[in-house]
Parts: C-alpha cells; structure tokens; sequence
C-alpha cells in the first residue's frame, strides 16, 4: 500500500471515533533484543514495508547514526491501519530505546501508551534494563504483554530439545512475572501477569518473522515441535507463512491491551492531579474528540523545514491546524501551524487528529512534558514526567571555530529542551558549556547531532558527576543581607529516608507546592513531622524548602527569591559544586526589610544561598558517587575471572546464582571504575562474557576517597585547591 493510502485509510479511521479498535502500544526492551526488528513486521503488514525487508530495514531507527550503529536512540511513531479479524484496526506502535543511557525516551514514550510490549532475547532472558522497563511501563499503570524473541537461536545455536525449549521458556515467563509482581500496582498485580493460556505471551523469531501463542497453535494447528522441525530443515520462510508474526502479536495485542478509553481510566489519576469527576476530567476520560484540546507533549524533535515538532497524546478535543493553544507550563500562547501523521521515519500532513491518538504538530513553541490546551482553558497541568535513572557523566562542548559559539550554545539550549535527560549549563568560572548525560554514549550522540547541524566541536573526555550531601543536622545560622537590613535563621539536615526515595523514584511532583494539604498527609505517611509537612514550599530534585517562619511581614513577597537561592545552593554545592542530594532546608525566621528597594533579589538570594552553604559545611558534609547494578553471565570456571574484575572496581557482590549451567553475578559497582569494564570482562572471559548494566543510585564515596575526589573536582572547575572551604567562609 502506497505511503498516502496508509495515511489517508489511518485519517479515516480516526474521523470515525471508533476507539475500541484502536491500540496506543510502545516496545521496550534490553538493548539489541529485537525491538525495531519485530515492529518492521507490524509495518510491513501495514503496507509501508516489504515483506522481503521486513527485519532488516529496521525502519523505527529513522536517523543514520541509528542505521549506523544498530541501535535505536530516539523513541519512534508510526501510526499503522492494519487488519485484524477481517476488520480494520488501528495500532499506534512507538518504538523505544534499550540502552542504559536512553531510558528517558522510554519513560517519555510510555506517558503516551496504554500498553506495553516487553521484548526479551530467549537466549539472553530477563536483563537488567527489561527490570528498568517493566518498572518505567508499571509506574505509568501501562499493561504489559510479553514477546519472547529470537527462538531460532535457541534451536538452531543451543541446540535444546523440546523439553528443555519449553522450560527455558516458562522461566523467562516466570522471571517477567517477578517483575510485575515486584513494580505492578497492588491492584493490577494478580490481573496484569503474563500467562501463555490467557494470549498475553507471543514466542517468535523478529528475524525470520515467524510467531506462535496459544491463539495461533488453536488457529493454525502449529506446534514447538513443528517449528523444531522447520529450523532445523532450514525451511523458516514456509514457517512465516503459516504462521506470520504481525498475526501472532496482533492476536496478543488487540484482544489483550486496553483501548484509549479504557487505558486512561486506569491512568488519569496516576498522570493528572485533577478532578477526574469534574467537567473537563469527564471529557478526558471519554476522550471526547469535541471537547476542548487537551495534548501531553511526550516527546520534542528538531525539522529543517517545520522547525520544532512536538509529538504527544491528544487526550482530549482534536488537534488542527489554525487552533489556538496555550503552553501551561511556559505561559505562552500560539497557533498549531502543521499537523502530522508519523508513519516512521516518514511524516504525513494531516488536516487534524482527535482525541484517543497520537498526534505530532509544528508551529508553537513546546518543550518535552508541556501540557498544551485550547485557548482560554483553564486546567491543572498534567504531571511531570518522572525519571528512573539520573545524569551521572558530564563532558565540556567547544566549538573549533570561536565564531561558531553562539550557534553553539542556541544548539545545546535546543538539545536539551528536546532530551530534558540532558542538562546544559555554562561555567560560571571557567565560561566551558558543560552538558550532563546518563552515560558517555548519550555523549557521543550529541555530539553526533551537533556535527549534523554544521558545528564542529571539541569534546573533553567524559567526567563522572558526583552529589552533595549532609550526614547530620546543621546548627541554626543566621545569615545578613550585604545591605544588613534582611536577615534569616537557616538549618539544614538529610532528609528522611522514605522521603527521599519517593522523591528521587518521581512519587512527590517537582517543583512549587500546589497542595500544602496533600502532600502533607503523603510526608506524614513518609516519616515527616505534620507541622514540618504543611510548610514544604518546593521541591528541588530530592531536594526541598520548609519554610517555619510564622508571624513575619513581607515574607511572602521575597518568596521568589528565597526559591531561587534554595534552587542556586542545591545547582551547586559548596564542596565541588556539584549537585546537591536529599536536603531539607529549613527557613526558622527572616526579619525583611518594609522597603522593597532594600530587599530585591541582588540582596537576597546571595546572602541566602550562602547561609545554606554554611549550614550544609556544618552539618557533616559528604561527597556521593553513582554505582551501577552489574549482571554478568559466565560460564562456571570462569566464575573467578568475572568476580576478581568487579572487586578490582570497588564492586560489591551481591549474590551468585547458577543458571543454565552458568553463573550469574549480581553487583554493584561504581561508574567511574566501570568506564573500560567492556573491553577487560570480554578480554578476560575470551569473550563467553555476557553482561548488563543499570543505573542503581548515588551512595556515600569511601571515606578515603572523599578529599581525593573533592580536591581533583574543585580543581577541574576552576576552584582553590588547597582550601575546602568551611562554614564560616560564608558568613563574613
């Protein structure tokens, strides 16, 4: 089928509203698992593929450093009619990233999904990044069902009879269960487990493009043994007709995942704060196509042509050219220029999109997360969206060419607006564009995207980010304004465990306090002291603001910029200026001067801020290092190589398992000591090695190692090395 027939068959059936025959799916799974390899199926069944170049034209991986390298990096649409039960239907697939540094493009595709198909490698199993995936797709109340990939190979390479076929496959089903049971809601838990008799489990080879599950073994009569029997004949393509995989995983998809309708009842509450009884929450939950605009912006990309397209969720009303809109989070107001139908690496003009699809659209300004309505609107924002993994290595950007910096620095702006994964700053001290990633390969992917746009560039080696933090309470210290006409008592101290978790796994919303109420009752149930919980004013990361000042004028007035001092000190902190983790800041008093000329923010933030380094310096300050959690699969006389390698990298070791005649190493281990880890395990091990890795969190360096690493940041950024500073440095 021609690409403008796919489009013009995709537009009828939207237009139709028939919301019980379409499917808003993303794939997600460990790296080179077979994600965009199986959707090529799904696409060439749809008519924008051959069936001969289905598995191979990997079609989801649009840009050329994809092609490239194998690998998908961005997060792909592609709205696809396709024909099921001699009906049509249609199926909204986004295709997803598996490396270790993307995972912020799941977590995005996944706000846009009602369901979620899990693909594992039969050979490999359950890895560490299909454990990130389960939780990212779980956390969003996304359903999932299971594609096991790559079967041939236990057949053609492993050898396994069909006894030990079928057991190697009921424990990979067994381990995905695990994961649900572990990261499912309580109430979907029994509901959403994968079981091979209910359909919600497909075995297949993306490859070969042929598929089997219990539908298609009662429809076709096909058997294990009967495909036992075609690859080891060589006759896999007559095993694709009989049993074509886009028919398998379309009898698991359908019937199994929920429609938009039935999907965002599960979700709302989990995405949107507000009143899901109320008028316009009512409209959203029927995806009522008349009712006013209403678009989660998932994901952001650049166009020559069109400039920046956002591509999200329409959730409610329709989305078409000509309507005005309003940004919620960025204030602003503009026109829907373009709107677009994505078909892959192609994009189709479309005169407008309703509601219960996705949509993409050009001509306003949007940002990843951006809550965009009709205008005149007026809504609670959707939430942010939530993180399972954090920067955790920086590089500094410059251009070759000095002329070119400006460019430059608009280009980084831009990159990071689209990847919000991606933090961008310039060096106060040195004046260096410094960019921070979830891994050295996220590095060489913006570099890549510069060098597209024409910027020729110098990038340093990548650089391990650290995290401050306080292991005590501080001392209540009093802080002056420079005019000596504001003051304020300060303390800080380590927030509370439970509280920290919640915040840096995304359960408490980012930024200003809404709710004071809510969120109190949430700390409360957290460990919080009450009183301390309904004074929480922001929230910074894992970071937060609780603000006791009781009985003082003009406090309120000087709050924007008490905020901004709390948001400076926790950027920055006074060890290394490095990041700040898991503060309480607490503001005891502030005597504010009546005239505002002598409280403006010239006056107040920097003495503030200061006051919070001090506390922070008084109250046991501590350096904090990024580990990751480390699988290793090694045959077992090989045990002692793979574990020496990890202790000679400060890896702690967890626990060791057999499995399939090999060892399975689980551990923990530092970032910076894993940067060459590749090349030593596969050295080492002859190559039999198969490994994983996951972000885990940020934990307290060896206290050896603390004034070693300080000094080396301090002197990286510009800063003395000989002095750390003290508390009382910042109280002159």
């Amino acid at each position: 089928m021609a690409k403008y027939k796919v489009t013009e068959v995709a537009a009828k059936k939207m237009s139709e509203h028939n919301y019980a025959d379409t499917r808003l799916m993303a794939i997600a799974a460990h790296v080179d698992h077979g994600k965009t390899t199986t959707a090529d199926s799904l696409i060439a069944a749809a008519g924008l593929l051959s069936v001969a170049r289905a598995g191979e034209a990997l079609v989801l991986d649009a840009w050329h450093v994809e092609q490239e390298r194998q690998m998908t990096v961005f997060a792909s649409a592609a709205v696809l009619p396709l024909t099921f039960k001699d009906k049509q239907v249609l199926l909204e697939v986004i295709d997803t990233p598996g490396h270790i540094d993307f995972t912020g493009m799941v977590t995005r595709a996944l706000r846009a999904a009602d369901g979620v198909m899990i693909v594992i490698d039969a050979s490999e199993g359950v890895q560490t990044q299909t454990e990130t995936v389960v939780r990212q797709a779980l956390s969003e109340r996304v359903k999932p069902v299971l594609y096991v990939n790559k079967i041939d190979l236990l057949i053609s390479t492993l050898r396994l009879t069909p006894e030990e076929l079928q057991q190697k496959l009921i424990e990979i089903v067994s381990d995905v269960n695990k994961l649900i049971d572990k990261y499912a809601p309580e109430e979907f838990r029994k509901e959403w487990r994968v079981d091979v008799m209910k359909g919600t489990v497909t075995f297949g080879s993306a490859k070969f493009k042929f598929g089997l599950n219990i539908q298609m073994i009662k429809k076709k009569g096909i058997t294990f043994k009967d495909i036992i029997r075609y690859i080891n004949e060589s006759k896999a393509e007559e095993l694709a007709k009989l049993s074509p995989l886009h028919e398998a995983l379309l009898e698991m998809i359908i019937p199994n995942l929920p429609d938009p309708i039935s999907g965002i009842k599960l979700r709302l509450s989990k995405m949107w704060p507000g009143d899901a009884a109320s008028e316009m929450g009512q409209k959203i939950l029927a995806q009522d196509p008349s009712g006013p605009l209403i678009m989660v912006v998932t994901h952001v990309e650049t166009d020559p042509h069109a400039g920046l397209i956002g591509i999200g969720r329409v959730l409610s009303g329709t989305a078409k050219v000509g309507k005005q809109v309003y940004m919620l989070s960025q204030k602003t107001s503009g026109t829907i220029g373009k709107v677009y139908l994505y078909l892959g690496k192609d994009k189709d003009l479309i005169d407008e999109i309703p509601a219960g699809n996705i949509a993409a659209i050009s001509g306003v300004p949007l940002i990843v997360g951006e809550t965009l309505v009709e205008q005149g609107l007026d809504i609670t924002p959707f939430e942010s969206l939530r993180y399972v993994s954090e920067p955790v290595m920086s590089a500094s950007i410059e251009p070759l060419d000095v002329k070119q910096l400006p460019k430059l620095i608009e280009t980084l702006k831009l990159i990071s607006t689209t990847d919000p994964t991606i933090k961008f700053r310039i060096d106060e001290e040195t004046g260096a564009n410094i960019i921070e990633t979830m891994g050295s390969l996220h590095i060489e992917i913006v570099e890549a995207q510069l060098k597209d746009l024409g910027l020729k560039v110098k990038v340093s080696p990548p650089i391990v980010t650290y995290r401050e933090a306080v292991k005590k309470t501080s001392p209540e210290l009093e802080v002056k304004t420079q005019n000596r006409l504001n003051r304020f008592i300060v303390a800080v101290e380590p927030l509370e465990p439970r509280i920290y978790e919640a915040l840096r796994d995304g359960e408490i919303a980012q930024g200003k306090v809404k709710d004071r109420k809510a969120l109190a009752r949430k700390l409360r149930e957290f460990g919080m002291d009450t009183e301390e919980g309904k004074n929480v004013t922001v929230i910074f990361g894992t970071n937060m603001l609780v603000n006791m000042v009781r009985g003082r004028q003009y406090v309120e007035e000087v709050m924007e910029s008490i905020m901004d001092a709390v948001e400076l000190a926790v950027d920055e902190g006074p060890l290394c200026k490095e990041r700040v983790s898991g503060l309480k800041v607490k503001l005891l008093d502030a005597v504010i001067h009546v005239d505002p000329s002598h409280r403006s923010p010239g006056q107040i933030v920097p003495a503030l801020r200061n006051g919070i380094y001090a506390a922070i310096l008084s109250a046991v300050p501590t350096l904090l290092e990024p580990k990751l959690r480390v699988l290793i699969r090694v045959p077992t006389e090989m045990l002692g190589i793979a574990t020496r390698e990890l202790q000679t990298r400060r890896g702690q070791i967890i626990d060791v398992n057999t499995e399939d005649e090999q060892m399975v190493v689980n551990a923990k281990a530092p970032v910076e000591t894993m940067l060459d880890f590749s090349d030593a395990i596969r050295s080492g091990t002859q190559g039999k090695a198969l490994w994983s890795v996951q972000f885990e969190s940020f934990e307290e360096l060896p206290r050896e190692l603390q004034m070693q690493r300080i000094t080396e940041i301090r002197g990286r950024k510009g800063l003395k090395v000989d002095v750390v500073p003290k508390a009382e440095d910042f109280l002159r």
